[in-house]
């Protein structure tokens, strides 16, 4: 005849679960936002090589050598000449954008907007608005194209990855320009401008800082 747990050896079993879990789940935790940051900044590398490839193959037809800074889903959602997007990084990076041009902007060469805007791995992207690496301050959103108005630079651009919820989903906000370099600084809090998905940064975290590691940011290897 088997004889079941007494007491005793139960509570011992339990507590041991216990201080297994107490020890795993910050661990568990800490690799997730680890995880989710790496796919943030691996967002960014891509996103500035295609700005380059954007550049340099006249991706959206106007014939100018110029990045495009009106968003991030443009890279995707822009229609060239020929009326079809350009598709120059995958879907589920061009719904990560946090302030998504509507349909039918930039003079009517935006596509559909893609539904439903998502981040991924906890994270979303925005456009920067201003260079304060340039002398002086310099916007991103010019108008190089009449037709599109200011939504290209002939020159550099700015994106910048933020958590949806600081210390659930990462810590660091993570940005990059036309150099390719990727710089990171621990948010210290929650970064979301209120409302509602795409969830856009608070407008003081869109402008590309002077001398960012001078500044507190972690330059990324």
């Amino acid at each position: 005849m088997k004889r079941g747990f007494t007491l005793i050896e139960l509570t011992i079993v339990l507590t041991v679960i216990a201080i297994i879990a107490v020890i795993a789940i910050p661990n568990v935790v800490t690799a997730q936002l680890t995880a989710n940051e790496r796919s943030a900044s691996v967002t960014l590398r891509v996103a500035a090589t295609v700005e380059y490839d954007f550049r340099s193959n006249d991706r959206d037809g106007n014939r100018i050598a110029d990045f495009w800074t009106g968003d991030l889903s443009g890279l995707y959602r822009i229609q060239n000449v020929a009326g079809d997007m350009i598709r120059l990084v995958e879907r589920p990076v061009a719904q990560m954008d946090g302030s998504p041009i509507p349909a039918g902007g930039a003079g009517g060469f935006m596509g559909d907007l893609i539904p439903p805007s998502a981040n991924k791995a906890g994270y979303w992207v925005m456009a920067m608005d201003e260079d304060q690496s340039a002398e002086p301050d310099a916007p991103y959103r010019m108008t190089t194209d009449a037709v599109m108005g200011e939504v290209h630079n002939g020159i550099r651009f700015g994106f910048i990855a933020y958590p949806e919820a600081y210390g659930v989903s990462g810590r660091n906000l993570f940005i990059t320009n036309e150099s390719g370099v990727i710089y990171r600084w621990d948010a210290g809090g929650d970064v979301i401008a209120p409302g509602a998905p795409p969830l856009p940064i608070a407008p003081v975290w869109l402008n590309y800082p002077n001398n960012p590691t001078g500044n507190g940011w972690g330059r990324l290897d």
